[in-house]
């Protein structure tokens, strides 16, 4: 058997990184995507707020009130807007942080916990979480559960399956995901389980294919770039690690990121 010249395992090697670096984008443009949503869903109600109360300073409001319902009035809305503003900061400031995070290859002990309640922070704008056609169900250990990595590299893992499984169980009746994390003597690490339709059995053995996606003609997902799954295995064995698929769990699939103690 001849073996493989070097210059081609280089230039596999790069294209593993390119692909890689683009899934890393696409992961961040959903997560900004509902970001942006939500933004502008509080920007609404800001601009709301505010007209009614130059409606009422004006004296132009339909409703006759007294001055002190008027003053009532004027400082729930007020508060709202305080409230809605302080929203916005935050939601940015997440983005800000999110951002400067996935720029950064330093490795750091994190803990996974962590990691994984503050991507859900992002994930529950989405559209389909926020409007409740999906429940997200949090099964995470009270203890924390650490390793050294790069951050956004366990970010990225996390954000490209709880995606693929909002995905799997959009356009359902009551769509259900649970996240689980575990450690034992042995190994550590989380799930991403839910309770759609599953993997087909002529799908599942290409899913970690580089560019194999099953969702490009599905309507109700956000499309598929053949990367994530990809990416997601590549990520997980640069630190040892291995994903576990229960592809048919009647209803549902769930996902299995694990790494050994060691």
């Amino acid at each position: 058997m001849s073996r493989i010249p070097k210059d081609v395992i280089a230039l596999i090697r790069t294209l593993e990184e390119e692909l890689s670096r683009l899934q890393s984008e696409s992961s961040f443009c959903l997560t900004f995507e509902g970001i942006i949503h939500s933004l502008k869903n509080s920007i609404l109600g800001v601009s709301a707020a505010s007209e009614y109360i130059s409606m009422l300073a004006d004296g132009a409001c339909e409703t006759e009130l007294d001055n002190k319902h008027d003053i009532h009035e004027i400082k729930k809305f007020a508060d709202g807007i305080t409230s809605t503003s302080a929203q916005m900061v935050s939601m940015v400031q997440k983005l800000l942080n999110k951002a400067g995070q996935d720029n950064s290859e330093e490795r750091k002990v994190v803990d996974i916990n962590t990691i994984i309640r503050d991507e859900l922070l992002f994930v529950r704008l989405y559209d389909e979480v926020r409007s409740g056609r999906i429940s997200i169900v949090e099964k995470l250990s009270e203890k924390p559960i650490e390793m050294e990595v790069i951050p956004h590299h366990l970010a990225q893992t996390f954000t490209n399956l709880i995606f693929n499984a909002i995905d799997a169980v959009a356009g359902t009746e009551d769509g259900i995901i649970t996240i689980e994390t575990f450690s034992n003597d042995e190994e550590f690490g989380f799930s991403v389980n839910d309770n759609g339709p599953g993997i087909e059995s002529g799908v599942f053995e290409h899913i970690f294919n580089p560019l194999y996606s099953s969702k490009a003609d599905d309507e109700q997902s956000n499309g598929g770039s053949g990367l994530g799954l990809f990416s997601c295995r590549r990520i997980v064995r640069k630190y040892s690690g291995k994903i576990e698929v229960e592809p048919q769990l009647n209803p549902g699939c769930s996902f299995k990121v694990i790494f050994p103690i060691s």
